[in-house]
């Protein structure tokens, strides 16, 4: 969005970043900068930087704004689809899901919605989810011969 707006963005994020992740967030034209999970937390450092330099702070997930505009995706898919049994959505902080929670509640009340990591990136899993935490069974054929939209939307019929 900064980019659309013309105006600068720093970005902070774990010095463990995916690489792909680092590179499409630089392709936007942020800047980034890196916190070490041992050291000075994300929180904490952002609001230093943001003090610093007089910028705005920006929540990646945690705030209202930020979840419903995350909760557009669901929206856009719930237009395509219809109502949905079972909404799987990729959780990292959190955004994504919380919005597509509130989509589903709005648009597809009797939807099941269930956040997914994988394991080497279950940064939203805590001791203190009450929730057993799943292992993932593996795939069983490649996603991209998955059924198409329309074929899995007729079979729903």
């Amino acid at each position: 969005m900064a980019k659309l707006l013309g105006i600068p963005a720093t970005i902070v994020m774990p010095s463990t970043a995916p690489a792909p992740k680092l590179e499409a967030t630089r392709g936007y034209g942020a800047e980034v900068l890196f916190y070490d999970r041992a050291g000075e937390g994300r929180e904490a450092m952002a609001e230093r930087i943001a003090a610093e330099r007089g910028l705005t702070l920006v929540p990646p997930f945690n705030h209202p704004d930020i979840i419903a505009g995350q909760g557009t995706a669901a929206d856009e898919l719930f237009e395509d689809t219809g109502p949905l049994d079972l909404l799987l959505v990729p959780c990292g902080g959190g955004g994504l899901l919380s919005g597509s929670a509130l989509a589903a509640r709005r648009l597809s009340p009797e939807c099941r919605v269930i956040g997914v990591a994988a394991p080497s990136r279950a940064a939203a899993w805590s001791g203190s989810n009450p929730g057993p935490r799943l292992p993932m069974a593996p795939a069983r054929r490649p996603w991209a011969s998955s059924p198409s939209r329309s074929s899995a939307a007729r079979s729903r019929a």
